[in-house]
């Protein structure tokens, strides 16, 4: 698939703080890319790199198979939220747009259009400092989306938002995910990035820990929880049997993880010839929490 963006060892230090180290990544058009990773582990420093906003001191990023974060030619493809944006709070909704707009050389039609996709529209004519956090963040991204650019980048866009605008602002992500749009987001809120997110990069210290398909990352192992009327003689038939990976043994069952091509029925038949009937059987849904916990901690 064709890339968007493809980034090959970059680093940086600030002093002796090291903020991103030898990392490399490539984001395919029309993926939700999140990258993902704890306060500090170069989440931000890494978008920056790539929208050209810093210098890594090694490596290189390239938009576009072509254009690095020098040239100027693909910036009018990408839309960008990093910081938060200023908007001046006695203007309105659409006087600020149009400040945008000039700036990105956008029509003014596309005004409306963006405030629509944003649910604002009806607050058009609302100076900015009438908005709540959760309707100043939406204007934020109507303000990237100007332009109908074919990336969004997005750092933290949920960043401090209560319930309802954490669920707006997902209901944007995946409104444009829908029309084809690539989407590269920074964030730590582990269960939104699962909802919208196709592929993910989780980053500890400023180096990559894993990357890949959000669903090949909780496909890994297979957790169960099982239970018999007899769980000694079950943990003794457990141990004996070449299926499974690991097993943990606690108040509510025994949870274990079978190895690579080893399913559930075949695990259940193998009880059953042992003369063990399961009183229990349940598949666990490995949650991206719990995947990156294992690979952060």
């Amino acid at each position: 698939m064709e890339p968007v963006l493809e980034i090959s060892g970059i680093s940086k230090y600030f002093g002796n703080i090291c903020a991103v180290e030898d990392l490399s990544f490539s984001v395919s058009k029309g993926q939700v890319y999140g990258i993902l990773g704890p306060n500090g582990s170069g989440k931000t420093t890494t978008l920056a790199i790539a929208m050209g906003i810093i210098k890594s001191q090694r490596g290189k990023c390239v938009w576009f198979c072509q254009n690095t974060p020098a040239d100027n030619s693909w910036k009018k493809n990408v839309g960008t939220l990093i910081e938060v944006p200023y908007f001046y709070p006695y203007l309105d909704l659409v006087d600020n747009l149009k400040i945008v707009a000039e700036i990105k050389q956008v029509p003014f039609g596309d005004i409306f259009r963006v405030l629509q996709v944003a649910g604002l529209y009806e607050r058009r004519h609302s100076t900015y400092r009438t908005l709540s956090l959760g309707m100043q963040q939406r204007m934020a991204i109507a303000s990237v989306m100007l332009g109908d650019p074919d990336v969004l980048v997005l750092d933290e866009p949920t960043n401090g938002l209560d319930p309802q605008g954490i669920a707006d602002v997902r209901e944007i992500i995946l409104s444009e995910r829908e029309k084809g749009k690539t989407i590269i987001l920074a964030s730590h809120i582990l269960a939104e990035v699962e909802r919208v997110c196709t592929h993910v990069a989780v980053l500890k210290n400023g180096r990559l820990l894993a990357d890949g398909p959000v669903a090949q990352l909780l496909g890994r192992d297979e957790t169960l929880v099982i239970g018999a009327k007899d769980n000694e003689k079950l943990m003794k038939a457990l141990s004996m049997s070449e299926m499974i990976n690991t097993s943990d043994f606690r108040e509510d069952g025994i949870w274990i993880s079978l190895k690579e091509g080893f399913t559930p029925e075949q695990l259940n038949r193998y009880l059953m010839e042992q003369g063990i009937a399961l009183s229990k059987l349940e598949k666990k849904k490995k949650t991206l929490e719990s995947q990156f916990l294992e690979l952060v901690k």
